[in-house]
């Protein structure tokens, strides 16, 4: 039986892939300082990698607090189809 709400799961996903470039950003900054890596490098290098995992981590929660607050939504007020538009329906006479 097919997930009903897939949500969630893509988005931790994301966030793990998202995580993962991070990862790979922060190895690649502190491998191009090279060998003589100083403590301000290192510390440019590791500033980087934490503003961007803040950023992914905030995106994660809005992004699931949004899938939940639809899903809500959804089981409190279902969709309801719309009847016919009066305005291009010819009136009678």
């Amino acid at each position: 039986m097919p997930d009903p709400n897939p949500e969630p799961g893509v988005i931790e996903s994301a966030y793990e892939s998202q995580i993962t470039t991070l990862y790979r950003n922060l190895v690649g900054c502190l491998t191009d300082a090279g060998a003589a890596l100083t403590p301000a490098e290192e510390q440019q290098c590791l500033g980087h990698f934490t503003a961007g995992l803040k950023l992914a981590r905030r995106a994660r929660e809005l992004a699931l607090s949004a899938t939940a607050t639809e899903s809500t939504a959804d089981v409190a007020a279902p969709r309801q189809t719309r009847a016919a538009s009066p305005r291009g329906a010819k009136k009678a006479k």
